[in-house]
């Protein structure tokens, strides 16, 4: 037989020769296959180096961009609930399984202003219509296939909005700090005021009010902390640590893991960021008929619609972190849930209509999340790669890591506390929905801002193909909630924010025994891409079911959140 490895070549180092070729190129295949597997199911990136000389001369730049001052090296003081008195002993449960930016003015000179105490909320009137909250024009004519009964709306247990008086950690030498080189209550801030108090503005409010927005001041009011939620704070937060490699906590049960964070800590980031998701755990919570509007900002005229989104439902369902249902504090299953999330079907727009999307985040903090998209006009259930979580969703400019602020896994984002600083914040919303200013700025909520102190937190994603660069967060010291958040893109420009309105109420529950349930809420918030001034506004919930009972926090499957409620199945079975 000929040799056809050439003149001078045996014919069996020519086949050894390409064996160990074709095995090479095997082993190679099968790494790249993997570490692609690992990428997507969930594998720990890599860790980064410690921050080089340039990376923290970047800091430095940022912090003097939003003028931040340097951290500070006192902790917070825990709530005085945690303060006084011993708290009952009970047996305690097994942890759950395992730049460029605008340039700031200077502060300005310092003048006192005397704070102002807050007229009591309004009790919301009791309302005796119960309904799942849908519009009744906008109900479809067919029924579901093979959907679970609805569960009918919880009975209303008599007054439902109790005003909320419980202490929060705000003192008052934190509360009068707030309150200096302010404007006084009842100033309305434009466009002519801005040089004088930019200092208490991020970029995008800036950018805002340059195209028209007013800033209503009003006097800071205390922000409550439910007492189920402070008793937990006490009882657990001493046992909870970061892991090792100070990307998650461990042993948290629930309350707030870390209630006590010097800014000048170096692990301020990451504690905050853990402190603000569980500041937003809920047992469960069902948010109906919510309204979005995606459309551009006219210099001179104002935002003008071009697309209507309205959603039927916003679930959530916490398994660790429970104050309030049974099984708590934790809801163990095999799989290791932390939460479960979804928002569907959409009502509007007809080419969306019974699309939306659901997410399940695990306890293993190296596995990402499952997050599961329906467009009907494809006709298909698709997973979302970790590359379109910093993108909006079906043509929102909403992407899924920003809702209430941040909703991403903290685990996979590399945190910095740059200090502390004041800011104008929308804290204490008063109208539910949210109504938009006139034109030229009605892309913006017409609401009061006070002065509030804040972290300011600087987050890069650890995810080498995420669409974004650092995100600015401003969270609020007091509740460790968000009042908004800044994107910056991969060349350093300011590129979108999120400006969210929030207001809390409480319920004294008869189904919980008399237990008094805190519900903050968010009536409306704005998503503002401003390299192309493009907008996505929202109303929690729409105007025209303003009339109906929206909120429904903790009622579990009462109130139409069950496990099941989460399943890819849904999509197919909601009536289109």
């Amino acid at each position: 037989m000929r040799n056809r490895e050439g003149p001078g070549v045996p014919r069996r180092a020519g086949i050894r020769t390409r064996r160990f070729v074709l095995a090479w190129m095997l082993a190679a295949l099968v790494f790249a296959t993997h570490a692609a597997l690992a990428q997507q199911h969930g594998a720990a990136p890599a860790r980064r180096a410690a921050p080089t000389s340039i990376e923290e001369e970047n800091y430095e730049i940022l912090r003097r961009l939003l003028g931040v001052g340097p951290p500070s090296t006192v902790p917070d003081e825990p709530a005085e609930e945690s303060r006084g008195g011993a708290v009952e002993k009970e047996p305690e449960p097994a942890p759950p399984q395992a730049r460029q930016a605008p340039q700031p003015a200077p502060p300005a000179a310092a003048e006192p202003v005397a704070a102002q105490p807050a007229p009591p909320p309004k009790p919301e009137p009791p309302v005796d219509k119960k309904t799942t909250g849908r519009a009744a024009s906008s109900k479809p004519t067919s029924k579901p296939t093979a959907k679970p009964a609805a569960a009918p709306a919880p009975t209303d247990p008599g007054p439902r909005r109790a005003a909320t008086t419980a202490k929060t950690t705000a003192t008052p030498a934190r509360q009068a700090q707030a309150t200096r080189g302010v404007p006084a209550p009842g100033a309305a801030l434009t466009a002519a005021d801005l040089d004088r108090w930019k200092h208490l503005m991020g970029p995008s409010i800036q950018w805002a009010i340059g195209r028209g927005a007013t800033l209503r001041v009003a006097a800071p009011t205390t922000i409550p902390m439910g007492a189920a939620r402070t008793v937990a704070t006490e009882r657990y937060h001493a046992r909870v640590e970061l892991t090792a490699d100070k990307t998650d906590m461990k042993n948290y049960v629930a309350g707030i893991p870390f209630p006590s964070v010097a800014p000048a800590d170096p692990d301020a980031g990451i504690k905050v960021m853990l402190n603000q998701q569980s500041r937003i755990t809920v047992d469960d919570l069902d948010v109906r008929n919510i309204a979005c509007e995606g459309g551009r900002i006219v210099d001179g005229q104002g935002f003008t619609i071009e697309k209507r989104y309205v959603t039927e439902h916003w679930r959530r369902l916490s398994y660790v972190g429970r104050l309030y249902n049974d099984p708590k504090p934790s809801w163990n299953t095999i799989d290791g849930v932390r939460h479960r999330e979804s928002q569907y079907p959409f009502i509007e727009p007809v080419d969306l209509k019974g699309g939306g999307w659901t997410y399940t985040r695990y306890l293993d903090a190296a596995r990402l999340d499952e997050v599961w998209l329906f467009n009907p006009s494809v006709g298909r259930v698709r997973r979302m790669s970790t590359a379109q979580r910093s993108q909006g969703m079906f043509g929102q400019d909403m992407d899924i890591d920003s809702l209430s602020g941040f909703s991403a896994n903290p685990a996979w984002t590399q945190w910095r506390c740059l200090g502390t600083k004041t800011i104008l914040a929308p804290m204490h919303a008063s109208q539910t929905p949210a109504q938009w200013q006139r034109p030229p700025s009605d892309f913006l909520f017409d609401e009061a801002w006070e002065p509030r102190e804040v972290y300011v937190i600087v987050g890069r994603s650890r995810l080498p193909e995420y669409g974004s660069a650092d995100r600015v967060i401003y969270v609020d010291r007091e509740s460790y909630l968000i009042p908004y958040s800044e994107i910056y893109d991969m060349k350093g420009q300011l590129w979108r924010a999120l400006v969210l309105a929030w207001n809390f109420q409480s319920e004294v529950r008869a189904d919980l025994g008399g237990a008094t349930v805190e519900e903050p809420r968010l009536p409306g918030y704005t998503m503002i891409d401003m390299e192309i001034a493009h907008v996505t506004r929202c109303e929690l919930p729409q105007r025209e079911t303003a009339d109906v009972r929206s909120w429904y926090h903790d009622y579990g499957a009462a109130g139409g959140v069950t496990p099941e409620s989460f399943a890819t199945s849904n999509f197919i079975e909601e009536p289109r």
